[in-house]
């Protein structure tokens, strides 16, 4: 891909722009054994990811949640990537042991993710196709039924049930 060229003001202010966001993450986070433990892992899967814990500050301009485990991406020319580690609620949690295949199923550049993206996204097509023809079936069948039942009159003239004309009716024949 070709660079973009800005004006060498506009090119400064982003680049000073990146430079605080970086500082201010720096600034605010620390590794502990957790992390220590996850970095070896992580760069298996990727050398520029790494394992950080946020201080119990909020800081502004930043996604960092207090308190939280991230994985923190130190991308080359750019500011620094950064996934909180948070439960199914936004609560704080050790990092999980499906981080690493999360992470995984995140990697845009791998082929095998490529095709189980396509895979999924077309299994939920057919869930929703599916889901469609059952709506419009039961539709059909409510309309058969309507239309049956204003086209041909029916009566029950079994002798075990008699016949009553109105609730009124049926309540005398309960009495009976």
């Amino acid at each position: 891909m070709g660079r973009l060229f800005l004006p060498p003001r506009v090119a400064r202010e982003l680049l000073d722009e990146r430079q605080q966001f970086t500082a201010a993450i720096d600034r605010e986070v620390f590794k502990d054994e957790v992390c220590h433990r996850w970095d070896r892992e992580l760069s298996k899967l990727d050398p520029l990811l790494e394992m950080v814990r946020a201080r119990d500050v909020f800081v502004v301009g930043t996604p960092l949640v207090p308190g939280h485990y991230h994985v923190l991406r130190r991308n080359p020319g750019a500011a620094p990537s950064v996934i909180p580690v948070r439960g199914p609620e936004g609560e704080f949690v050790y990092p999980p042991g499906r981080l690493l295949e999360q992470l995984k199923s995140m990697d845009l550049q791998d082929t095998r993710v490529e095709r189980m993206r396509a895979r999924l996204q077309r299994s939920a097509d057919e869930r929703e196709e599916r889901e469609k023809q059952r709506a419009r079936e039961e539709r059909r069948e409510e309309l058969r039924d309507r239309i049956k039942a204003a086209r041909e009159t029916s009566v029950l003239v079994s002798p075990d049930v008699p016949w009553t004309q109105n609730a009124q009716g049926r309540r005398g024949r309960k009495a009976d």
